[in-house]
Order: structure tokens, then C-alpha cells, then sequence
């Protein structure tokens, strides 16, 4: 059971800064949001020089680490339960290789302080599309005494057909701020009527009418109960490749995905057209969007599957505990966050008390 929160506000009437036409001509410069995401973001990623942890810097790379740790503290926890000889976990889309680094590390300095022997069962594989990055991980991990138990897969999360698990099934699948960046379309209402929205290589909305078969029937049902004027992303392909992972996972399995987002009506506090520059953004030419949060909990629902999603902040603090405290981040997404310079904030701003965690979420996912 899902418990899904609405927006209470529904009546705002300030519109979209769009370029609206009923009937845009061809344009090679005005392109889905998921055309240009797909184009976009691999050439970012396959890219040498790409080096992420510079780019960004969220909730999950805390000093402390404590993301990372919580989930190796849920895992450790969750293999007492389950004895066996062998753990496979996955993690899907590895970055740098900083999460997989710090949760062995934690397994580690669990097993020693609770005397089990959980750390050198983990067999952990990496799964990335990207050349560059994947020996980035691979290195990582192994200068830190880590190579006899990872190895390396290709996957490319956006592409359906691509599967290069063979058999495998893994008790821990985990994808850190994934879904984000895969091809996602953008769809809008005003006065009840949806319309699609189209981009160019600006980040210009341009809207028009949308077509019956663009949207299925969750996503045309969230678009007429959730706050009108404000620009909605549709991450199907991050539920294709959920549900397309959710194939390898063990029956008792954990499947972890922490992502920046929406869920809650609180989130919808923005007004539109601050929300509406910020839910696409781009990074040093990537494409990044806000994960519609509400939208996969639902289909994953209606699939059969069990499905948590709370704020992160709440998962790390239900196993951390008192090492929580005082724990901010101070320079990773802000959401276009101003600072006051005495004459108010600006009318396109957040309040200068936007928590900047308010966004991340962990989505837990099992089969019932």
C-alpha cells in the first residue's frame, strides 16, 4: 500500500514561461526533453574529462559518508537475518565508485565491531554504460584491496534491450541519483487541458497539445489532480529500467534507489515559475531532471511490487541515529537558492530557509 500525499494548492494561475503554438512547425532545434537528455547526457558521460564528483555535490557525498553507510548498516542487518554463503549485490549506474568504496569499507568496520563475516561474502557488481567511468570505479576499488570481489558489466539503463545480467540474481541492488539522468518527457496543465512540452538547446520550454498516446493513464490522471501551470516530468524510462532490475532481484531481496525529486505536497511550495526554471537543469552540459517520484511509486504499485519512499535524510537518521546531528550539506544543489542582499529576496527565488535535502528521496522496492 502506498500512501500518496497530493498538493493542496490547485488553483495557481500563473502559466509557464513557454513559447506556446498548437502547431510547431519541424524544428531540429525544438526537441523532447527525452531526445535531448538522450543526447546530451551520453556524450557527458563517455566523455575522458568527465569527473562528476566536481560537478555535483549532494546529500549522498557527505563528508560523513552517511548515506553510504546507513545502507551498508541496512544490508549488514538484513544478511544476519539471511545466512548464506555468497551475497551478489548490484549497483547500477557506479559513478566514480565512491558509494560501492564506502559501503564495503562499512561492512568492513561492521563486521569487526559485531565479530560476523558478512564483508568478504559480498560479491559486487559494477553496471555503467559508460567506458570512462567504470575504470574510474574500477580503480577506485581496487587500490583498496577490493579486486577479488568486484567485477564489471556493461548496461545501459535507458536502452531496453539491454541485458548483460544472464542469470544472475542479487540479494542488494542499489542505484545512487540514476534514474535522474535517463530520458524522461515533460508534459504541462493548464485550465485542464495537458499539453506537451518540447525544449531547445536552452532549456526553452515550448509547449503544445498533447496527443492521447504520449502519456498512459497514471500519468494523465497525476497531471489533472496535481497543481496546474507547473511543467511535470514522466521518467519512463527509468520505470522500464526498473522494472528491468527488479527481474534480477532475490525474492527477499533489498532494491535501494536514493534520487532527487518530488513526492510530497510540500515539495510543491515553489511557485511555478521558479519550479518550472529548476525541475530540468543543466550541468556542464548534462541533462539532469527531478524524479517523479509519485508517478513510479504508483505503477510500481499496481506491478504487485511492495514500495517505501521516504526523505532520505529520514533513512540515514532511522539507522544512524545521533551521528545525524548537525549533519548539512552547504554546496550541492540548491534550487536556485539567492541569498538576501538587504532588499528582500527576488520574486523568482527560494526562501533563504529552503532546506536543501528536501528533494532526495529513497525509494525502497520489493516483491510481494
Amino acid at each position: 500500500m502506498v500512501l500518496i500525499i497530493m498538493a493542496k494548492d490547485k488553483s495557481s494561475t500563473s502559466k509557464p514561461n513557454v513559447t506556446s503554438n498548437p502547431a510547431i512547425a519541424p524544428n531540429p532545434d525544438i526537441k523532447s526533453l527525452s531526445e535531448w537528455m538522450l543526447e546530451r547526457n551520453k556524450s557527458y558521460y563517455q566523455s575522458p574529462s568527465t569527473a562528476i564528483h566536481e560537478d555535483f555535490s549532494t546529500y549522498a557525498q557527505s563528508p560523513q559518508g552517511l548515506l553510504t553507510r546507513a545502507n551498508a548498516r541496512a544490508f549488514h542487518s538484513y544478511a544476519k537475518k539471511n545466512g548464506r554463503n555468497r551475497y551478489d549485490v548490484l549497483e547500477a549506474g557506479v559513478g566514480e565508485g565512491a558509494f560501492a568504496h564506502g559501503f564495503l569499507e562499512e561492512l568492513k568496520a561492521l563486521d569487526k565491531s559485531s565479530k560476523t563475516d558478512i564483508a568478504s561474502r559480498v560479491h559486487y557488481t559494477l553496471a555503467d554504460f559508460s567506458e570512462t567511468m567504470m575504470k574510474k570505479a574500477f580503480a577506485r576499488l581496487e587500490s583498496a584491496g577490493f579486486k577479488g570481489q568486484i567485477h564489471s558489466v556493461t548496461w545501459d539503463a535507458s536502452d531496453p534491450e539491454s541485458d548483460p545480467f544472464g542469470f544472475s540474481t542479487f540479494q542488494l541492488i542499489r542505484c545512487n541519483e540514476l534514474f535522474d539522468d535517463l530520458p524522461a518527457d515533460a508534459f504541462v496543465q493548464q485550465d485542464g487541458e495537458i499539453h506537451s512540452v518540447l525544449f531547445d538547446g536552452n532549456l526553452k520550454p515550448h509547449i503544445q497539445p498533447a496527443q492521447t498516446d504520449e502519456l498512459d493513464e497514471v500519468a494523465r490522471k497525476l497531471l489533472l489532480v496535481l497543481p496546474q501551470n507547473y511543467i511535470m516530468p514522466f521518467n519512463q524510462s527509468a520505470l522500464d529500467s526498473i522494472d528491468k532490475l527488479l527481474e534480477r532481484l532475490d525474492p527477499r531481496g533489498m532494491f535501494d534507489i536514493f534520487d532527487y525529486g518530488f513526492y510530497r505536497a510540500d515539495d510543491f511550495a515553489l511557485p511555478p515559475e521558479m519550479w518550472n526554471l529548476n525541475v530540468i537543469r543543466e550541468y556542464n552540459s548534462q541533462w539532469t531532471v527531478d524524479l517523479n517520484f509519485l508517478y513510479l511509486s504508483i505503477q510500481l504499485a499496481q506491478e504487485d511490487h511492495s514500495v517505501l519512499v521516504e526523505p532520505q535524510a529520514d533513512y540515514v537518521k532511522s539507522l544512524m541515529g545521533n551521528e545525524m546531528a548537525d549533519v548539512r550539506i552547504t554546496d550541492g544543489l540548491d534550487y536556485g537558492k539567492e541569498q538576501d542582499d538587504g532588499n528582500g529576496v527576488g520574486e523568482d527565488s527560494i526562501p533563504i530557509d529552503a532546506k536543501e535535502d528536501d528533494f532526495f528521496y529513497h525509494l525502497a522496492v520489493k516483491s510481494k
